[in-house]
């Protein structure tokens, strides 16, 4: 079954109403999507607390988000190759960020709305 359920999830959200042009509204859709996926298809075994985290605001002409889950994390430096696509797509860049209270996969970029 390749169905996708967020059960048994916490979910950690603070995202700021924007408007963006509808090419980067889509990419960016599409690059949640594939964060969320990615963390529920590989992050996680049968861990008790799952947790993923979504973080978006604006600062001046750019748009700013953190994401984050609890799981197994990538080796350093690591993105999943759609995941950098899609960045690519939005000429986003990406930060380096750890968030302080999670193990795991953790992301910030920014790009200009």
């Amino acid at each position: 079954n390749d169905s996708m359920m967020l059960t048994g999830f916490n979910l950690e959200m603070d995202v700021e109403d924007t408007e963006l042009a509808s090419e980067k509204a889509t990419y960016l859709g599409l690059l949640i999507t594939e964060l969320i996926t990615n963390t529920v298809k590989h992050a996680y075994g049968n861990e008790v607390e799952k947790l993923l985290g979504l973080k978006v605001w604006t600062t001046g002409k750019d748009l700013n988000l953190i994401y984050f889950d609890k799981g197994k994390g990538l080796e350093k430096g690591e993105t999943p190759r759609l995941v950098d696509l899609l960045i690519k797509q939005l000429e986003g860049t990406i930060i380096p960020y750890k968030h302080k209270e999670v193990s795991g996969y953790s992301v910030q970029l920014k790009f200009e709305k």
